[in-house]
């Protein structure tokens, strides 16, 4: 698969496969530096992106994330602005791979709050593909 790049910083890529509709965040070490304004507005464009793409799985390289977001930025500010766009996208599948040994959290698989789509935890990228492909 050819994945063609839509967004490129020092914060992360984002890019699209569109034969097999997967939009995909890599998140890099520079995110030690973000502040929530820089994640917000990252968040936003992946949501766009979702939305011009119709992009039908999502997948979030957490691997080299280092900012700490708050839990209103990972809970009611996502819930209320970004969730509502990866519904009306279509969106079938949300995935995030996650560094070696973290915690999977107990709502893997599960829709999340207000999201018409299963959000998938995963230490391993080949299980996250798979689960994304199924």
């Amino acid at each position: 698969m050819v994945a063609k790049t839509l967004n490129e910083d020092s914060l992360g890529k984002i890019t699209n496969g569109e034969e097999i509709s997967l939009l995909t965040l890599d998140w890099l070490e520079a995110t030690k530096d973000m502040i929530a304004p820089h994640f917000q507005g990252i968040l936003y464009l992946l949501a766009g992106y979702a939305l011009q793409k119709k992009a039908k799985t999502i997948f979030i390289d957490s691997r080299k994330f280092l900012f700490h977001p708050s839990d209103d930025l990972i809970g009611p500010w996502r819930t209320k602005n970004i969730s509502p766009i990866y519904n009306e996208a279509g969106v079938k599948k949300f995935a995030f791979l996650l560094p070696p040994g973290s915690p999977i959290p107990p709502t893997n698989g599960q829709n999340m709050l207000d999201e018409k789509f299963p959000t998938g935890f995963f230490s391993s990228e080949s299980e996250l593909r798979k689960w994304l492909s199924s």
